[in-house]
């Protein structure tokens, strides 16, 4: 990670993750499915990146849950950054999955936005089937459920787990 500019922080506090969901949230303000599909195309080293923490943030999740925000906001700050990729849409569910556990429903309604955006670009990636399980569930367990039919959202929870 080092020799790609990145590393994890050994300490991750609720207030640290607090400020990067802010910081990361400002950056997301005017992203439209136009801007997004709009994206050059991120480079292999960042999605070398990206790959790795959509993988990491599932481990995270169940063995040291409050880094999950830096994994997230990490991802999306990389694709505002230097383009979009498959994983993108990973790191934007996820992120989108931290707002929608949140006690605001403003909060709520723009993670909502944005989850809604990563499933709405996954075409420009053909459905890359190694992306769909991980990011229908994600979407539809913990994005969709504030956003979607209950119907849609069980739907797509079987479809993704296929």
């Amino acid at each position: 990670l080092e020799q790609l500019g990145e590393s994890i922080p050994r300490a991750f506090s609720k207030h640290d993750a607090n400020m990067m969901v802010e910081a990361t949230s400002k950056m997301l303000i005017d992203l439209s499915e136009e801007s997004l599909l709009g994206m050059k195309e991120m480079g292999r080293k960042a999605q070398s990146l990206l790959k790795f923490y959509s993988s990491i943030s599932v481990a995270a999740l169940l063995f040291k849950p409050q880094i999950v925000p830096f994994f997230s906001c990490r991802s999306v700050q990389l694709t505002m950054k230097h383009g979009i990729c498959k994983y993108s849409l990973i790191g934007f569910v996820q992120y989108a999955a931290i707002g929608c556990g949140h006690d605001t429903v403003s909060v709520i309604q723009k993670a909502s936005r944005i989850g809604k955006l990563a499933m709405a670009v996954l075409k420009r990636f053909d459905s890359s089937t190694d992306i769909v399980s991980s990011l229908f569930f994600v979407y539809y367990a913990f994005v969709g459920t504030y956003s979607e039919s209950v119907q849609t959202c069980a739907d797509n929870l079987y479809r993704g787990k296929l």
